[in-house]
């Protein structure tokens, strides 16, 4: 990453980023984030800038967990000890400290994102509107995310049941 020629914040790599993929996926947003990260922080052998990153946005995307929790009516301290537990298993923790991995901690924490703010009125157009925009964002960190609007229909059975029958939902579906 430190020595990668299309990091370079330059038209070019600009354009790049965002018309081709890195072997075969397609994610400009990822790239234009260490982009970024070699703008500010130059070429470091350590790569600290681009470690520091990953951690902010992988902390960022606990908190939204947190909250997304807690809004689900956990208590909060068992909702602190999930969202601990999620941000430190070696499993996230791989992707937060290799470089390379941006996609993962900028997709899910976009994704989090979009989903706590989803939760906050999902009747509300403005919080709808947020919510696409930072799925779209998700998604061209990394194309993972694509399931969260299944996740937001089940969000919304869970919340009015009576509105969302899961019966009558998927007795439509079958016919």
């Amino acid at each position: 990453v430190c020595k990668n020629p299309y990091l370079l914040f330059t038209w070019e790599n600009i354009v790049r980023c965002f018309t081709s993929g890195t072997i075969g996926l397609l994610t400009p947003l990822t790239t234009f984030s260490l982009m970024l990260d070699r703008l500010i922080w130059q070429t470091q052998e350590i790569a600290f800038g681009y470690r520091l990153t990953n951690i902010l946005l992988h902390a960022g995307g606990a908190l939204f967990l947190l909250n997304i929790i807690k809004r689900l009516g956990v208590r909060p301290w068992l909702a602190f000890c999930c969202a601990l537990f999620w941000a430190i298993q070696p499993q996230r923790l791989e992707s937060v400290v290799w470089i390379a991995e941006r996609k993962d901690v900028l997709s899910g924490f976009f994704a989090l994102f979009s989903f706590f703010i989803f939760m906050k009125a999902p009747g509300n157009w403005k919080n709808i509107t947020g919510a696409v925009l930072l799925f779209v964002l998700s998604l061209l960190a990394k194309p993972s995310a694509i399931g969260l609007p299944l996740i937001a229909c089940v969000y919304l059975c869970y919340i009015n049941p009576q509105k969302f029958n899961w019966k009558y939902i998927l007795a439509g579906i079958g016919s």
